[in-house]
């Protein structure tokens, strides 16, 4: 098991830093046993400050990266990108880092060229 304790205060319990591993779970479960399955969470409210108890299991896999900022392997971005491109219209339109990242071609810009000066 794998737990997780934030507090923050009440006005600022939100967002992805809140909300990302519940969100996580939702939209992608275990991934088949690729990502630690999201067990329990619970949230209390004492004198302004919210806090939030979560925990997780625990993989029996390596490690992706030892690094605090993420390093992951070419084949990483390989299976991430087959599963982004195989699950696009569930995901609706990719943009921006990324879709550069998945290797999604840019879009064609649909904005008009400015008028022309006369």
């Amino acid at each position: 098991m794998w737990p997780r304790l934030v507090s923050a205060p009440e006005s600022k319990a939100s967002g992805k830093l809140w909300n990302g591993a519940l969100d996580a779970q939702h939209a992608f479960g275990d991934l088949d046993g690729h990502r630690p399955a999201h067990l329990a969470v619970h949230d209390t409210i004492d004198d302004g400050t919210a806090y939030r108890a979560e925990l997780s299991g625990r993989l029996d896999q390596p490690v992706l990266s030892d690094d605090p900022i993420l390093q992951l392997p070419d084949s990483w971005w390989t299976c991430a990108r087959a599963a982004i491109m195989a699950d696009r219209t569930t995901l609706g339109p990719i943009r921006g880092p990324a879709a550069r990242a998945a290797g999604v071609p840019p879009r064609p810009s649909t904005r008009l060229p400015p008028p022309a000066d006369q």
